[in-house]
């Protein structure tokens, strides 16, 4: 059993040998459409990006920008959740991707400035997001930004410049509405035995750290060690497992349903402010 990848790329890098030794991996945090194909043994706690894209795409159209940049790095993760976005928006769309760790990212700041955009898509993660931010201040860059879940790190405000760039910001990450995870008593310990043990609130992907970890602990306590038996009970494990994040039934490609929490930076907070899931939609805050 292997509880990973984080990344969409670890993830699909790994997938064929342990579809080959019959390893199951279940992955907290790959969310690229490809893992729905991956193999029989492949599972993952978070939703597909064939989510998340159509998400941000429809909240970027619920704002009323009609003029997008999509800044995403040049990986599985990104070129996966730019495809979607995509085929969701309806507006005029520019691609500007990017190397990981290049450390000065002008150029693709330039070209940003030149296509002005109404809004600027995000997808990546702190250490880049964090240059990025930075050198668009410096650049003078000013535009509404909607990031991915990738970057919704309280370590984004560690910089004061990377800070005031993100004032405003929306981000969407995996997870229920604010009253739905209020109202759940398994969230809430979630929440606390966090707090307890760490000193800290939980940030991205904790909670379905812990789903597949506590996921796969009931599987195997049930079925024992051997990747065959594990691999077939896990969907019928998964239909009953009270997980912290919410439903984690598996459906027969290893992938689960979800929805998203719409967040918007204000004072070095990321506060909710909505939601978006696939049967309602866009559901924002009055005012929002």
């Amino acid at each position: 059993m292997i509880i990973g990848g984080v990344s969409s790329s670890e993830t699909l890098a790994i997938a064929p040998y342990a579809e080959k030794s019959k390893v199951v991996m279940i992955s907290p945090s790959s969310t690229n459409p490809k893992i729905t194909d991956a193999g029989e043994y492949i599972f993952r706690v978070v939703p597909s990006d064939l989510l998340q894209g159509e998400a941000i795409a429809k909240l970027a159209l619920a704002k009323n920008y009609a003029k997008a940049v999509m800044l995403v790095e040049n990986n599985d993760y990104g070129i996966g959740m730019e495809d979607v976005f995509k085929k969701h928006f309806t507006g005029n769309v520019t691609s500007v991707r990017y190397d990981k760790g290049k450390g000065d990212y002008r150029s693709e700041i330039e070209s940003i400035k030149k296509a002005n955009p109404d809004v600027i898509i995000y997808v990546g993660y702190p250490a880049d997001a964090s240059v990025i931010l930075k050198q668009s201040g410096e650049l003078g860059l000013k535009k509404k930004w909607i990031a991915a879940e990738g970057i919704a790190d309280p370590v984004m405000f560690d910089n004061a410049d990377v800070a005031k760039q993100m004032e405003g910001m929306l981000l969407t990450t995996p997870g229920r509405s604010e009253q739905e995870e209020k109202e759940d008593p398994v969230f809430q310990y979630f929440v606390d035995l966090h707090k307890q043990t760490f000193g800290k609130d939980y940030s991205i992907y904790s909670d379905t750290e812990y789903d597949a970890v506590m996921l796969a602990a009931y599987v195997i306590a049930e079925v024992g060690n051997n990747g065959t038996a594990i691999k077939e009970a896990l969907p019928r494990v998964s239909k009953t497992f009270k997980a912290v994040s919410g439903d984690k039934t598996f459906d027969e490609n290893g992938d689960v349903r979800g929805s998203y929490k719409v967040l918007e930076v204000t004072n070095k907070t990321m506060v909710p402010i909505g939601s978006w899931n696939p049967s309602t939609g866009i559901d924002l805050n009055p005012g929002k």
